[in-house]
This record gives structure tokens, sequence and C-alpha cells, in this order.
């Protein structure tokens, strides 16, 4: 009874107790805990917290805040986020205890304590407080200037630290006080000894290295999605467990993708789920330790289609035509063009970068090659579109002609049927006909679509006659030979009798000339004033003039074209001009002379006009400038209200005072002002007539005359060799003022009577990629927006490229098993390439050449023996006397070395073993069968009469049969056989025996 009594007070006092506490935990005030260390987020499943002053744990929820002296726990398969001022974070692992505390009252210097599990802590930039750890009953600081990326884990009271990113050192620590990137230490508690005594101290330990390589992709690569998988891909010698990771951040801060890869050495990268920059590194677990392998990028090129167009060749001249790429639905990126006679590309005909669209002059025949990328201009590009392929045919031959018939019928009609070559890509000729083999005057001429034509003149002299061949685009060949169809013989009959005739009417009429009567229709040449369309004023008085052969005409004026009303009539009081007092009315006047041609007989000249206009001021609208040529412009002005025939006096000074007059020129608004030298012009007008001035000057209009262009300045280039066939030359010149874009020229002479390549682009910099196998000459030219070009730079040299010889041959050439100095060997055989004085050859183990041996030669064949099987990896390099080139080696080749197996063991078929064979006739008959060796060439047939066949008899066999010498003596004999090619031998077959009888 006493014993229960006593069980149940003990439990009262412990609910009691337990009360208290709870009553305590419940009632406790965040606001009395002091500054919170830091907030909980990211929660996923069991998380829970205690503070310092509570007894029970509690369920975290998201935003927590958490004190100096509270404690977070995470439970089996959760995590959690720890934030901190400075934007640092904690990322708490599965099964973690974590205390907080502050460092001698500092909020902003935190002391962690991890009694088990382990978390991931990142820094951001810039300088921080210090991070303190606690190990047992010690401490260190953690201290980094820059941000930092480490893991922590405690186990078997053990701390392990790996750095990711950053470079830390540690305080209050022996050992290892300095750890950077990709380092892993361990860190414990330990007891050192000195003047007797005993203290305890922290220890780190440097985890021994895992050999790291990143293979693929490498740093800054572009890849791209294509149909085959891209991989990751490393060498990772040492690690347990290793996982990838990867993200788009180089400080893998956040969406962080983690894969294991553990036993791996690739892993597909799933490209469409990535763009722009990726970054990547791995990790692995050494003795349960996380070590960090340095992070490396690349970029994830766009793989948007471009849809490339082309332009019909489009004639420009002859042997020159235009074609016109753009790109579909996109004319604000920038593109490089590429044009080549060759489908790879090896040697451009034109380049160009820039937005669509581009524009080629193709100026010989053959097929071009056209292809686009889209270049983002931060090393960035798309992939080269599908090339299209465009033939510019040849230029139009000229036809050949010949006459295949010629008559002439009674009435002097000349008939000849001409034929001609037929010419290609043309699809009509003009026949043309002329009296001069130069054809300056063209009597006829017609256009067929046939190759042969009927062709007619009625003329007493000769006729010559061609074809020109004229294409669809509007090309014309170069004329034809020449064919002459003589004269009419009818014609020239009737001629010579016909001028006999003249001849004898001027001896008859010597003494009484008749008057000459002109032509009706030569009276229109013989108005001079005014000039039809002319302008007059109110104010002006007009003068009529004409040829002395009208004698007092009279000049009808008319407001109308058919005189049929108002007209005004005028009867000359002189010969052959009348003037008339300004006219009042405004408007457009017709004007004829009416004049008797015969007695009776009334004529008419033609009807011209003239335009009277009411006296206006003059207006300059608009100045136009145009560029000719360098230092020269014609500038155009466009007056208010200004007939097309109207007259005006314009003046263009560098004075704004017109003091002095750099140009003055009287004429219609259509003609220009030339003007040269450079400089701020100021320009006026009047309109005039004659000397008489009407009105005042205009309003002054300002034109700038910019300078000419001045040549740039080329630097010195900076050379380098990009690939096994391309070199690259970074250019770069001073800026040119009023340029709009510049043209580099390369050419194989320092003359620059042709071109070779040219190339357009629009900043004073440019990366010229070229395979030219001999030293060429670059300059540079500016362009203006008008198209002036400056006079050309100082020109440049730049290497030339001697590119890997081709490759022939390469094997292994196994050793000759009858030659006792005869090696296995890699054999090497190319072709000798042009200025060559020597070629170096590399051969390595490894496709990375690590470890490299060197050879040179003069020759073009390469031997060297080999030992180690495996692949052997080589490549050569031509060298030259000459400092003018890029040595560029081959691509890399490669070889595998096995070592040569036996053949296979050969079979006896006849005779059987013991077999023994008569004398018989004088002589021994044995023959021996056996069966098929692969590979062998021939067999060794061995006899003796020894069994360690010493003084054997070696016989080579090339067949699968043999007939026993004749001279063999009697008795047992021991044979055995082989296969054998110069390289290979089976071994001996079992040793058997026959027997020769008495």
């Amino acid at each position: 009874m006493k014993k229960n009594i006593l069980l149940a007070i003990a439990s009262l006092v412990v609910l009691g107790i337990a009360g208290v506490l709870l009553t305590q935990s419940t009632d406790t005030a965040e606001e009395n805990l002091g500054r919170p260390l830091g907030v909980l987020r990211e929660l996923k499943k069991e998380v829970r917290y205690k503070y310092t002053r509570t007894f029970f744990w509690k369920d975290a929820h998201e935003g927590r805040k958490v004190y100096d002296g509270s404690q977070i726990f995470v439970g089996p398969k959760s995590s959690a986020l720890l934030v901190f001022a400075e934007n640092r974070k904690i990322r708490l692992n599965e099964e973690t205890l974590l205390r907080l505390s502050q460092v001698e009252q500092n909020p902003a210097l935190i002391a962690l304590q991890i009694n088990d599990g382990g978390f991931n802590l990142k820094s951001g930039k810039g300088p921080m407080d210090p991070l303190v750890l606690n190990l047992d009953d010690g401490q260190f600081k953690i201290i980094s200037k820059d941000a930092y990326d480490i893991y922590v884990k405690k186990s078997d009271k053990k701390l392990a630290l790996s750095v990711a990113i950053g470079n830390l050192t540690l305080q209050n620590v022996s050992g290892k006080t300095e750890v950077a990137t990709g380092t892993s230490i361990t860190i414990e508690t330990g007891t050192s000894t000195e003047n007797g005594t005993s203290s305890k101290q922290i220890i780190a330990k440097e985890v021994s290295p895992i050999a790291f390589n990143l293979l693929a992709p490498y740093d800054g690569e572009i890849v791209r999605e294509q149909t085959q998988p891209v991989f990751f891909k490393w060498e990772a010698d040492g690690a347990t467990a290793l996982h990838l990771q990867y993200c788009s951040q180089p400080d893998f801060a956040e969406n962080i993708v983690d894969i294991d890869v553990t036993s791996q050495q690739f892993f597909p990268i799933p490209l469409n789920t990535l763009k722009g920059d990726v970054f990547w590194r791995l990790v692995a677990h050494k003795d349960g330790v996380p070590v960090y392998s340095r992070s490396s990028f690349f970029k994830v090129g766009q793989v948007d289609t471009i849809h490339l167009q082309l332009s019909a060749p489009n004639y420009v001249r002859k042997g020159v035509w235009k074609v016109q790429a753009m790109i579909a639905e996109d004319d604000s990126s920038n593109f490089d063009f590429q044009v080549s006679k060759s489908e790879n590309y090896a040697t451009l005909q034109d380049a160009f970068l820039g937005k669509s669209p581009f524009t080629s002059l193709l100026d010989s025949p053959g097929d071009y090659f056209i292809r686009a990328r889209k270049n983002f201009g931060n090393g960035l590009f798309s992939a080269w579109s599908a090339s299209k392929k465009v033939t510019i045919r040849e230029s139009l031959k000229s036809p050949v002609i010949e006459f295949t018939d010629r008559t002439e019928d009674r009435v002097g009609n000349v008939i000849s049927e001409i034929k001609w070559s037929e010419v290609p890509a043309a699809k009509q000729y003009i026949v043309q006909a002329s009296n001069a083999a130069s054809f300056n005057a063209v009597l006829s001429q017609k256009t067929v679509t046939t190759i042969e034509s009927a062709v007619q003149h009625s003329s007493p002299r000769k006729v010559y006659y061609r074809v020109i061949a004229v294409s669809e685009e509007g090309e014309n060949s170069a004329p034809s030979n020449l064919l002459v169809s003589e004269g009419s013989s009818r014609l020239q009959e009737e001629e010579q009798k016909h001028l006999a005739m003249e001849q004898s009417e001027k001896g008859k009429n010597k003494q009484t000339p008749k008057p000459v009567i002109k032509s009706p229709n030569e009276f229109n040449s013989m108005l001079l004033l005014p000039f039809d369309g002319s302008v007059f004023y109110t104010n002006d008085s007009i003068r009529f003039e004409w040829e002395p052969f009208f004698k007092k005409p009279t000049v009808e004026i008319s407001y109308v074209s058919d005189f049929s009303q108002d007209v005004i009539r005028i009867i000359a009081e002189k010969e052959n001009f009348t003037k008339i007092r300004p006219m009042e009315r405004v408007g457009k006047y017709y004007w004829r002379l009416s004049f008797e041609h015969a007695p009776g007989q009334t004529e008419y000249s033609k009807t011209q006009s003239f335009t009277v206009s009411a006296a206006l001021s003059t207006q300059i609208e608009k100045l136009a400038l145009k560029f000719i040529e360098r230092n020269k412009w014609n500038l155009s002005l466009q007056i208010k209200d200004a007939k097309p025939e109207e007259t005006f006096v314009m003046q263009a000074s560098l004075d704004s005072t017109f003091a002095k007059v750099e140009h003055e020129q009287t004429g219609r608004v259509r003609d220009v002002i030339a003007l040269s030298k450079p400089g701020t012009y100021y320009v006026r007008a009047r309109r005039a007539k004659g000397v008489s001035q009407i009105q005042g000057w205009s309003n002054v209009m300002t034109q700038i005359l910019r300078p000419p262009l001045t040549a740039p300045l080329l630097k010195a280039p900076q050379e380098a060799l990009a690939g096994a066939d391309l070199a690259k030359v970074h250019l770069g010149w001073s800026d040119v003022k009023y340029a709009a874009q510049y043209i580099v020229e390369l050419n194989n002479t320092n003359t620059f009577g042709s071109v070779l390549r040219s190339y357009r682009v629009p900043e004073n910099n440019y990366d010229l990629l070229h395979s030219q196998r001999d030293a060429s000459y670059i300059r540079i030219l500016a362009q203006s927006a008008e198209g002036e070009l400056s006079p050309p730079s100082n020109i440049v040299k730049v290497k030339g490229l001697l590119p890997g010889p081709n490759i022939e041959k390469y094997e292994i050439m196994y050793a000759n098993l009858d030659s006792k100095d005869s090696i296995d060997q890699l054999h090497i055989l190319w072709t000798h390439r042009k200025n060559a004085l020597k070629y170096v050859i590399e051969v390595s183990r490894t496709e990375k050449f690590e470890q490299v041996q060197r050879f040179e030669t003069k020759n073009i064949e390469f031997f060297t023996p080999v030992k180690e099987i495996g692949w052997y990896y080589f490549k050569v390099t031509p060298i030259s006397a000459m400092t003018d080139y890029f040595f560029a080696p081959t691509t890399v080749f490669a070889v595998e070395y096995k070592k040569v197996e036996s053949l296979q063991l050969v079979t006896v078929e006849e005779p059987v073993n013991g077999a023994k064979f008569p004398y018989n006739n004088g002589k021994y008959s044995v023959s021996f069968k056996w069966g098929q060796t692969l590979g062998a060439g021939w067999y060794d047939f061995e006899i003796s009469q020894n069994s360690d066949f010493k003084e054997s008899k070696l016989f080579k066999v090339e067949a699968r049969q043999y007939r026993l010498p004749l001279q063999l003596k009697d008795g047992t004999w021991y044979y055995r056989l082989r296969g054998r090619n110069p390289n290979q031998a089976s071994p001996w077959s079992p040793t058997k025996t026959f027997t020769l009888l008495k």
C-alpha cells in the first residue's frame, strides 16, 4: 500500500514539472528572444525547431525565425533552407541537427554547431563577416573576401569540409589553413604537448584529391541540338560515388540539376531544355567526403532554321550578273553570307556581314553555292542554312552567218536568204542592214526568233548585213561577221541613165536657172524665236524671228491652238523679225506664220507656244546635293511655282554676304551647279529674262559640302592559325569621318590591279578568315553613304597557309619473320607539298597528344617502330624555309596496332602416322596431303631421321600436297608442317613418322 502511494506522488510531481515547463514554453514571447539570426524557407516534410528557453520541439512553418541558441532538426527525406543576413544561405540535408548562436553578443558573427548530418552553405559577393564553426569544445572561423560555396558534414566526431567555389582561410586551425576550389579537408580535435603542458587543438588535413578531367563540352564551346545526341564527357579517377551538376548560373546558386553518374564517363545533354550559358561540374565522394571539380561552361546555340531565298540571276552587263540573297521574315538581324564555287566553301568568292538582303556580283560562269547563318554578336551563331545553288551561264557568243540564196526581181529588189549558227541562251536575233561596214547608220533592222531570215533591199549600192544575238535578260552578243550584198544591177543601169539625162539638161539650161522652191515640210525648221515653250512676264516685250526665206509674213497669235478665235495678226515690217509690246493677259499662247508660197496660195508654218506669267517672288523650297565623283558634286534647286523652261540666275557662295560668289549661272531649274570645294555654301536665285532683271533675290538656303574621305590607316595585323586549312587575320584601322562602311580588299599582289576578294564591313575592325596558299596583301578603302571611295590605306602583307600534305597511306607494317632485323613499324606515306623543305611528324598514344614523339624528315615516307598494342595517333606538318607561311598540320589520323596472332595448326591428312613404303621400281612413292590454314601463303615441310630434327631438310611448299624427293635413303623419317606468310607462322604440327623399307 505504501509503495503504491509513493508511485502516485512521484507521478504527480512529474506531471507538475511537465505542466510548468509546458506553460513556460507556450507563454514564451518571441520579442523576448532578441534579434533573429535567420529565417527558415523551402521546408520539405519533417522540419522542427526549439528555442533556448523552451523544452519541447515544434513543427516549423515557412518563414519561422530562429534566434540565439535555437536548434533545428531535419528529419529523414526532408530538407530546409536557412537564410542569413548578407545573402548567406544554408541548405540543410536530411537527418541534420544544427544549433545557432551569437559570438560575443555580435548578431553578425554566427556560430554553427552541427551534431549530425550535413549542410551546403553559399555566400554572396563582397566582404562579409566571418562564420564560426564549433567542433566539440573548440571553435574556428571561416573567412573569405569573395563569394563561396562549401559543403559541411559531421560524422564520427569529424567535420568534412569541401569547397565547390571560392578561396577560404581557416583561423584557429593547425595544418591546412588555406582551402581553394576543388579542395576537401577533414577537421578534428587533437592534443598537442608544449613545455610539458597538454592542450587541445583543431587539426585540418587535406583529403587526397581526385583527378578530374572535364572533356566535353570544352569551355566556351557552342553546342547545338543535332540528330545524334551530344554528351557530357569526363574522367574521374578514384571516385567511388560521382554526381553531375549543371545550372544556368556560374555560382550554382539555384536551379541546380543533380544526376548520379557513378561508374559512368558520359551522359547525354538535354539540349531541348537548355538555353544560353550552361555551367557544369562533377562532385565525387571519397571516404564519404565530397570533392568538387572545377566548373566549365558552354553555350547552347540557336537551332532555328535559316530560310535562305535567292533571286534569279539578274543581268548587269556582259559577263556580270547580280544575285540577291535574303532571309525570309527577318530583315533586322545580322547574318553572315558566304558565296563559293565549291560545296565545302574552301575558297570564298564573296562574303558579307550585315542585315538581309545581300547582293553579290558574279563575274565568271559556273555553279555558285550560297549560304547564311545568323550572327548574334557575342560569339554565338546559328547553324549554316542549307546551301542554295545558282548557275551563271557563259556570255553570249557571236553568231556566224552565211548566205544560202540570192535573187533579184525585175523591178530591182534584191532578196537574200541568210542563216546563222544557233547561240546558246539566245531568245531572239536582231538582223541589221547598213550602207557602211561600220554600221554608224543602220538602214533597217528586224527581230526574229529563228536562225534564218530573208532580207531585201532596193539599192544600186552595196548593203552590209550582220546579226546580233539577244538573251531573255537583255544581253547582246558581239555582232556577227559581215555579209555583203551587191547592189541591184537594174537600179544601177537606171541610175546611170538618169545621171546622163541630168547632165544633158544642165547643159541646156545653164543660162536660165530656175528659182529653188523649198518643200513645205522644211518650214518648221525656219522658226527661230521664241523657242517652243518659252516663258515671258507681263512686262516683257516679245521678239519673233525667222529665216529670211519668208517675205513679210503675218504673225498670227491666238489663245487656242486651232486659231479659231481671238487671233492677233501682225504684218512684219522687217524681213526676218518683229517685236510686240508686253501681253497683259496671263496664260498660254499659240503662234505661227502665214505667207504666200505661190501666187494665190497661202501656207502656214508649224504652230509653237509660249507662256505669259505674272511677275512672282522667287522662293527656294529645297536644295539637293548629288555625288558625282571624288571632289565633284552637283547642287540642284527646287523653286516654288517654277515653269519647266523658265530661266533663273543662281548663285552659290562660301560667304553669307555674297561678297565673293563661287558659282553663278543662268539656266532652268533642272540645270545644276557643279561644286568641288568643301565648306558651307549659301545659295540664292532670282528670275531672269535675257539681261533684264525681273525680281529681287530669293531667300538664302545653306548647303554643307563635306570634305572628301581620307585614307584609313591600317594597323599591323594580328595573324593566327584558325584550323587545318584556315588562317585568321584580325584587322584594325583608323576611323574615317563620313564613312558609312569599309571595304577590305585581299589580293595576291601589292599592285591591286584586280582584287581577288573583297568584304564590306560596318566597323573599323574585322576578323578575316582565308585559305590563301601564298602570302597575300590587304588594304582598306572607306566608302561614304553616297558611294564615294577614299584613297586606299597602306598595304600590309599577311602570311600564306602551308597546309598539311595529303596522306596517301598509313598502316602498321609487321615484321618479316625471315628477316632477322625486321620489326613492327608504323608506315606513313604522303604527297609532297609545294614550298615544303621538310616535314614534322608527331606521334602520340592519346588523341590529345599529351605525350608526343616528334620526328623530322625531308622524305615523303616515314617509318617508326611500334611495340605497345593499342591506337597510335599522328599528324604531319610541312615546314618551309620561308617565313611567309603558317605551317598547318594535317587532321589527326589514327591506326590500331595489334599483335600478330599465330596461324591455325596444320592438319595432316595423308599418310597415316607410321606408314611404311616399299622400294618399288627403283624409287619410293610417298605423297603427303594436309588441310588448308587460313592466311597461309605457303607451308614449311620439315623432315629428318632424328626425332629432334637435327640435320633436317626444309621444303617450302605453296600447295597443300607434296611428293617425297627421290634421293631419300631408307629408314624411319620424322616430319612436321606449319603454315607461313611473311609475318605469321602457325605452330608446328605434331611430329609424325613414316618408314622407307629396303
